[in-house]
């Protein structure tokens, strides 16, 4: 069972970033972030095709490897603004997955410091590469995501091709 955040153990996993933290996601973030997505492409958009909508509250965890992958929640004076996962691959390969930034704050900088954030992450992980697929018509995420130095990359045999996703990889 995931523990709370002010609990853990390791105070690496609790970075301080301006106004904001970056933490271990709770599972009440997670049911605070399927508040945040309200019609089956917003789903699309942050989870993929594989997942259903409307979102399933009680099998949610288990469907996003909530437990297994490193779930991580930007926080902003007590709010949440942000989410996303680590997912570790083969060769020292990180997979950012299930990014998203609350609604109202959307287009403040919150997915910015998110990104920097977990591959900040990563790389204290030792991974030498992160990826993330994107879907091909979400222009403000594709352009984020290519300022902060990803480039479109042939997708490894271990990444499911999402439909309508482009893979992107960043060597850190």
């Amino acid at each position: 069972m995931l523990r709370d955040h002010k609990s853990l153990p390791d105070k690496r996993m609790r970075t301080v970033v301006s106004a904001g933290m970056l933490r271990r996601a709770t599972l009440g973030d997670l049911v605070s972030v399927a508040s945040w997505i309200a019609s089956p492409r917003e789903c699309e958009l942050w989870a993929g095709p594989r997942l259903p909508f409307p979102l399933d509250i009680a099998t949610l965890p288990a469907r996003i490897d909530f437990d297994e992958a490193r779930t991580f929640a930007l926080s902003e004076a007590d709010q949440l603004v942000a989410f996303g996962q680590i997912v570790p691959k083969a060769l020292r390969r990180a997979h950012l997955a299930r990014i998203i930034v609350a609604p109202a704050v959307r287009g403040c900088g919150h997915g910015e410091r998110l990104i920097r954030l977990l591959i900040d992450e990563a790389r204290r992980l030792s991974h030498q590469r992160v990826s993330l697929n994107v879907d091909r018509d979400n222009v403000p995420a594709i352009a984020l995501y290519s300022k902060l130095g990803f480039r479109e990359a042939d997708r490894p045999a271990d990444e499911p091709d999402a439909h309508g996703s482009r893979y992107m990889e960043l060597r850190t």
